[in-house]
């Protein structure tokens, strides 16, 4: 089966500037948010860490789960996702 989540990242608040709103992510997400420069670049990563924790609280996991092979890539057991952005989406 194939899910597409999708989500508006333009109107998120910075997590530079609020960063409460990263409250209930992963530190490896937060951490990864943080590393951008760029105001659009740090909320188009929390729009995917969003996303990412909704389908998995959605198939009853959770990001604790998820585990970074050595190429980079997060897995998760059982699963199998990509994250890809296009504009504000």
């Amino acid at each position: 089966m194939v899910k597409c989540h999708i989500r508006e990242c333009e109107s998120l608040e910075d997590p530079m500037k609020s960063p409460e709103i990263m409250s209930d992510l992963s530190d490896i997400r937060r951490e990864a948010i943080m590393k951008y420069k760029m105001e659009a670049d740090r909320k188009r990563s929390l729009a995917a860490g969003l996303l990412i924790r909704d389908a998995l609280i959605e198939q009853g996991k959770s990001q604790e789960d998820i585990v970074i092979t050595n190429s980079g890539r997060p897995t998760i057991e059982g699963m199998d996702f990509n994250v890809s952005h296009s504009g504000r989406l």
